[in-house]
């Protein structure tokens, strides 16, 4: 792989197809693809893919290698282009306003400056601002320049110039291409059009040629004649009368069609493009509207567009949409919307002359992108992984906030994720220990606290006053979850007036865990009977006091000296789980000895 002789750096404005042109042209190398065949990189049939050249879609850390530049170089001067808009060099410009297809350039400057400057790719730019003659884009014989041209700069020198020179309308759009380019906001066209930026100036020009009869334009700019440009600029000075027999002459021709009735159905192509077209946002396209409504709405006009019956005007459906639109827009039944609108949730709603109903379409957008956050009542039993009937108390409590409940029209609640969010943010701070090492969590789940009686509203007052403590293990998967809490001690019921202790009362007791509980009644040296109590649901396990003492009294479980002591029961001699001990005399253990 070979390095370059001469390797120059790129210009501020100069796109990567042209600096490879330049430097093929500095090292003396007949055509482009001499360049392209020595740095190894692809060609498509012998031919110049222009638009992967100057987007930079090949491996452009070949050809930095090539030249010893840091590849950043490269990039910067790449053009990234898009459906609709194409960024290059910190500006926007709207796509099909320029051409890389051909180079086109004045031999002077190119002569003075040595590159071809990235303003020459704009459709517009036909005239060179500073020598006032056309710019080159092809032979003399009509053919058109390529970027694969063999020996194109000595043909250049020796091809005849053409001394013919531009006129002032297109030297003065070239100049002023040029100023705004610079960053010089100076137009000295007319208001409100004096403050247009490049990328606005290209959209207002591309709309004349496209759609003024006046001008021999075409439905695409790169194929528009010369010519086409500078009638296009010389209609901005007189803005917006200038444009308004551009729209009087589609109006005659919408309704001699008889097309239909209403303003689209006449205006049909501009219709579109200015209201539903890529650039309907765009600051050009604005005063393009405001022209169009302008001219619409004139005293003198005849057309029998503006009766109550016919559908919304432009400024209407620029700040507003219908509530058929919205429908479509958030996936709603009318039923849906009205409710909705009931809860105040989609703004003020206004009325057209012909009884039209429309929404601010701003506020109809908000909520599109906040849609996601309102649920019904079985999405949030799933997500707050509780029972209808659950949630339900806690709305009727007042402990949870709910947008909308059930009614003689609507049978369905409607809740705010983020309204649940603050209500578990308030819970888990309510003399909560957070726990991350969910390990250590206790294994009393909190349905547990439903057995005593309490209802779910019940527990949840309880758990925001502070009288039960929970620990509160986040659950990022399930952020709505009560079951994030986990009660830390529970009181358990006690019936010891009876008689009796529950088996876990007799843990604490004796000092061993649950298992060893219900061994030692496995074993009948705890009395435990199966009770029906009135508190309960089913019978439950219970340990009679009685048996609690007598064993405590003639067995030991963990003596710290077995003096005196034999072992009874255990795991090596019946395989009980403990071992236990009971006291003997002197001459009882002499025997067992």
């Amino acid at each position: 792989m070979m390095r370059f002789l001469i390797r120059p750096f790129p210009k501020r404005n100069e796109h990567l197809l042209a600096f490879m042109m330049r430097v093929s042209w500095l090292n003396h190398m007949r055509c482009l693809q001499d360049l392209l065949f020595s740095c190894e990189l692809e060609t498509l049939n012998c031919r110049i893919a222009h638009r992967k050249l100057v987007t930079g879609a090949f491996d452009v850390d070949v050809l930095a290698h090539n030249l010893q530049l840091d590849v950043s170089l490269l990039e910067d001067n790449a053009v990234n282009i898009a459906a609709a808009k194409t960024q290059a060099f910190n500006q926007e410009f709207p796509t099909d306003m320029l051409d890389f297809s051909h180079p086109k350039l004045c031999r002077q400057c190119f002569e003075e400056m040595g590159y071809i400057p990235f303003s020459s790719a704009m459709v517009p730019m036909t005239v060179c601002p500073k020598h006032g003659g056309k710019l080159t884009n092809c032979w003399h014989d009509g053919k058109l320049l390529s970027w694969g041209e063999q020996d194109i700069w000595s043909k250049l020198v020796e091809e005849p110039d053409d001394c013919s020179m531009a006129s002032d309308d297109a030297i003065e759009l070239s100049l002023l291409i040029v100023r705004l380019s610079s960053g010089v906001p100076d137009t000295g066209l007319p208001q409100p059009i004096h403050l247009l930026t490049l990328f606005d100036l290209l959209l207002l020009l591309r709309f004349i040629v496209k759609f003024d009869p006046r001008i021999s334009g075409s439905s695409r700019p790169r194929y528009a004649p010369i010519d086409a440009w500078e009638h296009a600029f010389s209609l901005l000075h007189t803005w917006p009368t200038s444009i308004f027999p551009l729209f009087l002459h589609r109006e005659t021709a919408g309704i001699e069609t008889n097309n239909g009735h209403g303003l689209r159905a006449v205006f049909r192509d501009i219709y579109d493009e200015l209201y539903a077209g890529p650039y309907r946002n765009t600051y050009a396209y604005s005063c393009l509207q405001k022209a169009f409504e302008t001219f619409v709405q004139r005293s003198d006009s005849t057309t029998p567009l503006w009766s109550p019956n016919h559908k919304l005007l432009p400024s209407e459906c620029i700040q507003n949409m219908s509530c058929k639109q919205a429908m479509q827009l958030l996936g709603l039944r009318e039923k849906g919307l009205e409710r909705l609108i009931k809860l105040g949730l989609l703004g003020d709603v206004s009325e057209t002359q012909s009884g039209v109903r429309l929404l601010s379409k701003s506020n109809v957008l908000k909520f599109a992108a906040e849609q996601h956050h309102y649920i019904n009542l079985s999405d949030l039993c799933n997500r707050m992984e509780l029972s209808s009937s659950g949630v339900v108390q806690l709305v009727k409590e007042g402990l949870l906030p709910s947008i909308a409940q059930p009614d003689d029209e609507h049978r369905d609640w409607l809740f705010d994720t983020r309204h649940i969010s603050r209500f578990i943010l308030a819970l888990s701070k309510g003399g909560c220990r957070i726990i991350n090492n969910k390990s250590v969590l206790p294994h009393v789940p909190m349905r547990s606290l439903h057995f005593k009686g309490k209802s779910t509203a019940e527990v949840v007052s309880d758990m925001l006053a502070g009288k039960v403590k929970f620990a509160f293990h986040p659950d990022k998967n399930r952020p709505l979850s009560l079951n994030q809490f986990h009660p830390l001690v529970t009181d358990e019921p006690d019936f010891s007036h009876l008689g009796y202790l529950m088996p876990k009362q007799v843990t604490r007791l004796l000092g061993v865990n649950l298992n060893a509980v219900y061994d030692l009644a496995k074993r009948n040296y705890l009395d435990s009977q199966m009770i029906k109590l009135p508190s309960h649901s089913r019978k439950i396990c219970l340990i009679t006091v009685e048996s609690i003492n007598a064993f405590k009294a003639k067995y030991v479980l963990k003596p710290r000296k077995r003096d005196n002591l034999i072992c009874i029961s255990g795991p090596k001699i019946d395989g009980a789980l403990l071992n236990i001990y009971r006291h003997v005399h002197v001459s009882e253990g002499k025997n067992h000895g």
